[in-house]
């Protein structure tokens, strides 16, 4: 899925967890550009299987659709991108919040999109980057 403008995360206005605090809300949808991607998929796969000899099946999620939403079976990545500048981005390149002095996003959160493989040895390498940096800082005394 690549970032499209109907993804994204708010603060509630109303929801808080259990210490008062207000918790995210997340607003999730595939794009026509996902869709595409899976009937193209599955048109290509099933030419592939019917040339072999075989009879191809298209695989339907419960709700009828080609693809899955959010959570059921995707790296979901972004929604805290990682960026040069705050201006178009939530984090600098340490996973270091722009507006947030003592916060570090460690996880899949910054990518910008999706490559389209695993991204967990990614993911290591960032936390390992914002640590590093998190100890630094805290060592200069800046957080």
């Amino acid at each position: 899925m690549i970032p499209n403008p109907d993804c994204f995360c708010e603060i509630d206005p109303v929801a808080k967890d259990r210490w008062g605090v207000p918790v995210l809300r997340f607003h999730w949808k595939q794009g026509a550009q996902a869709l595409e991607q899976a009937r193209h998929s599955i048109a290509s796969m099933s030419e592939m299987i019917s040339a072999m000899g075989g009879q191809p099946t298209a695989y339907r999620w419960a709700d009828g659709t080609l693809v899955c939403t959010g959570g059921e079976s995707n790296h979901e990545l972004g929604t805290a991108r990682m960026g040069a500048k705050p201006a178009d981005s939530v984090l600098n390149a340490f996973g270091h919040a722009w507006d947030v002095r003592n916060l570090y996003v460690a996880d899949g959160a910054s990518f910008a999109g999706q490559a389209g493989k695993n991204p967990t040895d990614t993911i290591m390498a960032l936390a390992w980057r914002a640590s590093d940096h998190l100890a630094d800082s805290f060592v200069r005394k800046e957080i």
